[in-house]
């Protein structure tokens, strides 16, 4: 069973305050996790592990995105909030160093320095990576 009061606490503590859009979704995943009444907690991470796994593959939630009729426009740092699924444009990037962004998605950790922060949805690495604005197309819906 979760301990809501600790969660509760620690999502405010992150900046997630009761009423947010995170801080209803993350209780709402803990409300339908323990719904489930699995027999262990080994069984419970792996289901989180599964979840984690296949939300952060590109293919999976870009195909949820395409779904609901989201579109790509350019990218404005200004306007965009931190959270926002972002997309290296396909030819942003010439030099050799650079073309491996191409066609990344992920999403915006914050802006600095004129620079968006991405970290890319899929990679390992946790890396966020400065990035110039002018390259990003953010996902909004229709």
């Amino acid at each position: 069973m979760t301990d809501y009061i600790r969660v509760k606490e620690e999502l405010t503590s992150r900046g997630h305050d009761e009423g947010s859009e995170v801080y209803e979704a993350v209780i709402a995943l803990f409300h339908i996790l323990d719904s489930q009444e699995l027999p262990d907690k080994g069984l419970r991470r792996l289901v989180v592990d599964q979840f984690h796994s296949l939300e952060t593959k590109p293919s999976v939630l870009i195909s949820s995105m395409e779904k609901d009729n989201s579109k790509w426009i350019q990218f404005h740092l200004g306007s965009a909030p931190i959270g926002s699924v972002v997309r290296v444009k396909k030819g942003a990037y010439s030099s050799t160093p650079g073309r491996r962004f191409n066609g990344l998605v992920g999403r915006l950790v914050s802006g600095k320095a004129g620079r968006a922060v991405v970290r890319f949805i899929g990679h390992q690495d946790g890396i966020g990576h400065y990035l110039d604005p002018k390259n990003l197309e953010i996902l909004v819906s229709n």
